[in-house]
């Protein structure tokens, strides 16, 4: 352990890729993560947990608004992005969360993937703050994770790939001559004991763990069976959508991997794959933005989930995935063990339509009574429906009794905004926030 320096273990890596897994296991070495209530709720496609602090989700997800993208979008962020007064808006915002939540904690941690294509930025973070950052930068075979968000996003393997690369290189360029260590999923599914200790040691930290954590850990997360999509170097060598550069980066980083190399070499064997791919995903995108092939805007809302005398139970980020014919619709359950008293639903202003909004409340207690919320017709979400644009849109729901082991379902529609549209109310938003 490195004493009386204060440390963030940063975890990146693509979407789909284990990232989470690989939290998981080290928190088992001591990193702290925050609480089990801070993160994103348990989902579907990622039912041990995601490990994400979901405000610094929700902040990555105002970055992107801010910046014209998304975070399935592989176009490079635009020139001097870091230094646009928006974007230091929200790292006044993002300083300010950490500094409040693990204050003079010496060993801490966070992921999102979103993180790969905002180091530059929390850099700027952690040097206000006095903390130092090492990186997990995790890999795992391109096809597995591009065949993964073809099953859950309906992406094409081109585009998942695609954005596979921006992911990996932008981590990789903006840790260059950072401590960090770089771990492949399979190789961490295959002995997650000896890469656990590989990171221990390459990172300082504590080790050996206390073996009923592992045990519990390896027990709880390290299963096959979460692995939908494992692809083979066979697969990879066979399949005619694999760009030789993308075969070619998952090589030489797992490689790299296994065996410690320095910066500057793996930078130098990386750097033909990195301008071939440069020139191929300049026209590839070019051609996807003019069949039309560009998502719309996706609206973000918080749901605030409060207890007896208002005490907030959770905050806990939405973000809908399934858009057909304009609209956007989600489907979504959170479970918490405590009474529900109070639902508010949180949104920035200027973001879209609300067109239909049904809000379910279960309590397993004998006693309880389900209450069925609904918002009916047309609700926009503009700055004369909800006043002043500091404010965000919200709608409350109070003097509810559920109590017990209570289960919220929320189903709504969403007509989202013009992307230009919520680049300016965001904008906007951040900029009467912070009085600039």
């Amino acid at each position: 352990m490195i004493p009386n320096i204060r440390r963030a273990i940063v975890v990146l890596g693509m979407h789909r890729s284990g990232t989470s897994v690989i939290a998981a296991g080290l928190r088992v070495l001591g990193v702290d993560w925050g609480r089990d209530d801070e993160f994103l709720p348990l989902a579907t496609d990622n039912p041990k947990g995601h490990f994400e602090w979901a405000d610094v989700v929700y902040w990555h997800e105002v970055l992107l608004a801010v910046l014209g993208r998304r975070w399935n979008d592989w176009a490079a962020l635009p020139p001097e992005w870091l230094d646009q007064p928006s974007v230091q808006a929200v790292a006044e915002t993002m300083t300010a969360l950490v500094r409040q939540r693990f204050g003079e904690h010496t060993l801490w941690g966070f992921k999102d993937p979103r993180t790969c294509l905002f180091v530059p930025l929390w850099e700027r973070i952690f040097s206000r703050l006095d903390v130092v950052p090492n990186y997990v930068v995790v890999i795992r075979h391109p096809l597995s994770v591009a065949y993964s968000l073809q099953r859950r996003d309906g992406m094409t393997l081109a585009e998942g790939l695609q954005l596979w690369m921006r992911y990996v290189m932008d981590s990789l360029q903006s840790t260059h001559g950072a401590r960090r260590v770089i771990v492949d999923y399979d190789d961490w599914l295959a002995d997650p004991i000896g890469i656990l200790e590989r990171v221990a040691r390459m990172l300082d930290l504590a080790w050996p763990p206390d073996p009923r954590l592992v045990s519990t850990y390896c027990n709880e997360f390290v299963d096959e069976n979460l692995r939908h999509d494992k692809r083979s170097w066979t697969d990879m060598a066979s399949s005619p959508d694999v760009p030789p550069y993308v075969a070619t980066t998952y090589a030489t980083l797992v490689q790299a991997s296994r065996v410690y190399e320095n910066d500057s070499h793996l930078a130098d064997r990386l750097r033909p794959a990195r301008v071939q791919w440069q020139s191929d995903a300049g026209w590839v995108y070019a051609g996807l933005q003019h069949v039309g092939r560009q998502l719309p805007t996706v609206p973000l809302a918080y749901l605030e989930v409060s207890s007896t005398g208002t005490a907030l139970l959770a905050r806990t980020l939405l973000v809908p995935h399934h858009f057909k014919d304009g609209l956007w619709s989600a489907a979504i359950r959170y479970t918490t063990m405590f009474p529900v008293r109070q639902i508010r639903l949180i949104l920035p202003p200027g973001t879209g339509v609300l067109h239909r909004l049904q809000l379910t409340v279960e309590g397993s207690h004998p006693n309880a009574t389900p209450a069925v919320l609904q918002v009916a017709g047309v609700v926009p979400l503009t700055r004369n429906r909800w006043g002043k644009l500091t404010d965000p849109a919200w709608l409350q729901w109070t003097d509810l009794k559920a109590d017990g082991n209570s289960t919220i379902h929320i189903n709504y529609l969403w007509e989202p905004a013009s992307a230009e549209g919520v680049v300016h109310a965001v904008h906007d938003w951040l900029q009467d926030r912070h009085g600039n």
